[in-house]
């Protein structure tokens, strides 16, 4: 997702340079909307697996640190 980001930022920066605002923008916003989404779901699993534990098997002690 990460790569289609910056697919779509080149994209946008050649059609910038010759001039189809159009096409420049929407590539901008694709770009945007892909970068935010990868990062989110990059993001997702560290902030959920601060917050979970493994389950431990019963008997089975914490390690003492």
């Amino acid at each position: 997702m990460a790569y289609w980001s910056v697919a779509f930022v080149a994209i946008a920066l050649v059609a910038g340079i010759m001039g189809v605002g159009g096409i420049a923008g929407l590539s901008w916003l694709a770009a945007t909307g892909l970068f935010l989404a990868a990062l989110l779901l990059a993001l997702f699993p560290v902030v959920l697996g601060q917050q979970q534990e493994a389950p431990r098997r019963r008997g089975e002690r914490r390690p003492d640190f």
